[in-house]
């Protein structure tokens, strides 16, 4: 995988149950609508990548997915390095005390 710098657009490919599973509506919701979009790719951490991106709504999500269900965004795409996406695995998660959350922001 090419090396991404915060701040850099990346597309979430997928959203399996997994990372779903357990959160409020409004959250699934915002999740589903960011697939196929540009996110803001944070950092890597274990093995994961953190991306932040913004709803509808104004309000701001925090996820954690496996990097293989990120691809360049157009902003940042130039030439892709071979990036290889992996339809077939469904390992999207949370990870951990990091969640999937909103943040308003007015706070």
């Amino acid at each position: 995988m090419p090396e991404l710098k915060p701040g850099s657009r990346v597309v979430l490919t997928d959203a399996p149950p997994v990372l779903l599973q357990g959160l409020p509506e409004e959250d699934r919701s915002a999740i589903r609508a960011a697939i196929g979009r540009p996110v803001t790719f944070v950092s890597f951490s274990c093995g994961q990548a953190e991306v932040e991106f913004t709803d509808a709504q104004g309000d701001e999500h925090t996820i954690w997915v496996d990097a293989d269900l990120l691809r360049p965004g157009l902003i940042d795409a130039g030439i892709s390095g071979g990036w290889a996406l992996n339809p077939q695995k469904q390992s999207l998660s949370r990870r951990p005390g990091c969640g999937a959350g909103r943040r308003d922001r007015s706070s």
